[in-house]
């Protein structure tokens, strides 16, 4: 006689993880309400979501700005050199006592960014943030060289947003939306920066504190940055203007101006100027100068909108080490200074 077993089957059922995922969510929840709170987020270290930690503190500080301001009267864009030379306050200051009118501007200046990518910055970062009533872009002759596009620019590859910003899909603006929105996966990585660079408060700036308008003067001399073994190699321009980066960084520029041109918003274009050793005579610098100054006024004058050069094709305009922090970054007075001559001629333009 055989003995026939039955197999027993079994049951499974997800009834004894429903409490737990639905602890789970409540409290994923409770952190994310949390988040929404500015009182806990200044206690907080800061999301890092974009390619360097100051684009944040910029977004903050427009933030704030419109909720006293509104929209700003004119938006400062480019690198690393609206940031340390330009005082939007004083600017204001300087431009309304000639005028009489009275305007709220504000600084954009972001870190090494060179014309593609700042244009890439206005399109995804500035634009869908505030509607600017003028723009003043600020270049230099090193930033129309520049080899670096959104596209091949590195920093950009290793953030949250910037490569989310590159692919033009659904799949990839809905990221971006989640990203921006939902303060969990904003503030994604920030716990391990913090981990890195140990700081208190623990939402102090890791580098370049800024004021209410983006202003974040230079610190140190370039004298002292020497010393310290900051400024090493060569700094003088060895290259001719022209060539492919140069004919490309100049129509990253003329998509901004046709956005303004389209949108009916001033753009003002701005020379920056720069310590002279980087125009050395016996590199014919003056020659590089004159040609550099020469095709931003053909830019100009082809796309008909103003163009200001305070060195008034000087490139020893600032020629004491005293007024530069670095080679390009202006110090102390002569940022100041650089701030008021700027705003006296962009009060001459009597844009509106």
């Amino acid at each position: 006689m055989k003995n026939h077993t039955k197999m027993q089957t079994k049951n499974y059922t997800i009834k004894p993880l429903i409490k737990p995922l639905l602890l789970v969510m409540v409290i994923l929840l409770g952190f994310e309400l949390l988040l929404h709170i500015e009182s806990v987020r200044d206690l907080l270290p800061s999301p890092i979501p974009y390619y360097d930690s100051e684009v944040e503190m910029r977004r903050v500080a427009l933030e704030r700005f419109m909720q006293k301001y509104e929209q700003p009267d004119i938006l400062f864009i480019g690198s690393s050199i609206v940031r340390s030379n330009i005082s939007p306050i004083l600017f204001d200051s300087v431009y309304t006592g000639i005028t009489g009118n009275t305007i709220h501007s504000f600084g954009g200046g972001l870190s090494d960014l060179d014309p593609d990518p700042v244009s890439f910055y206005f399109q995804h970062f500035w634009l869908p943030k505030c509607q600017p009533k003028a723009i003043v872009q600020t270049i230099r002759y090193e930033e129309l060289q520049s080899p670096f596009t959104a596209e091949n620019y590195q920093p950009f590859k290793n953030s949250l947003l910037e490569p989310v910003w590159l692919k033009d899909t659904w799949f990839y603006k809905t990221k971006a939306y989640l990203i921006e929105h939902v303060k969990l996966f904003y503030y994604s990585g920030s716990l391990t920066e913090f981990l890195r660079y140990p700081r208190w408060p623990m939402n102090r700036p890791v580098k370049h504190p800024i004021d209410s308008r983006g202003w974040s003067p230079m610190t140190m001399r370039i004298d002292q940055a020497i010393k310290l073994g900051y400024l090493k190699g060569d700094y003088r321009y060895h290259n001719d203007p022209g060539g492919e980066s140069y004919i490309y960084n100049l129509q990253a520029m003329q998509e901004i101006v046709t956005w303004c041109r389209e949108a009916g918003i001033p753009y003002t274009l701005v020379n920056v100027p720069e310590h002279p050793t980087r125009f050395a005579p016996e590199l014919n610098g003056m020659d590089k100068y004159q040609q550099y100054l020469a095709d931003l006024q053909k830019f100009s004058r082809d796309n008909n909108i103003p163009f200001i050069d305070i060195t008034n094709g000087n490139p020893a305009y600032y020629s004491a080490d005293s007024c530069f922090s670095d080679y390009y970054h202006l110090f102390g007075t002569a940022a100041r200074q650089f701030t008021v001559e700027l705003a006296q001629a962009y009060s001459a333009l009597n844009i509106r």
